[in-house]
């Protein structure tokens, strides 16, 4: 499967949250973990440290505001794990 641009940023956030979650999601997507139903509400991590790492992986990029709010609500909306 080919991403766009958004959508490897997106993955590379999702790469970093669950890093720190101690969980590779790539290993969640192979094993068709991700295909289940609110997967994501099996972890949690403070909302401020989602937000540290969201803003840390977009500050690497070059992103107008149009995609930095797509990349916001498909983080929040998507597979991000539930805040404390």
């Amino acid at each position: 499967m080919k991403l766009n641009r958004i959508e490897k940023i997106l993955l590379e956030v999702y790469e970093e949250v669950y890093k720190k979650l101690g969980v590779n999601i790539h290993e969640l997507i192979e094993n068709g973990t991700t295909q289940k139903e609110n997967w994501f509400m099996d972890y949690t991590m403070p909302h401020s440290e989602q937000e540290e790492i969201f803003e840390k992986v977009l500050s690497k990029y070059k992103l107008n505001e149009r995609e930095k709010r797509a990349l916001s609500i498909n983080y929040w909306l998507g597979g991000s794990p539930k805040s404390e």
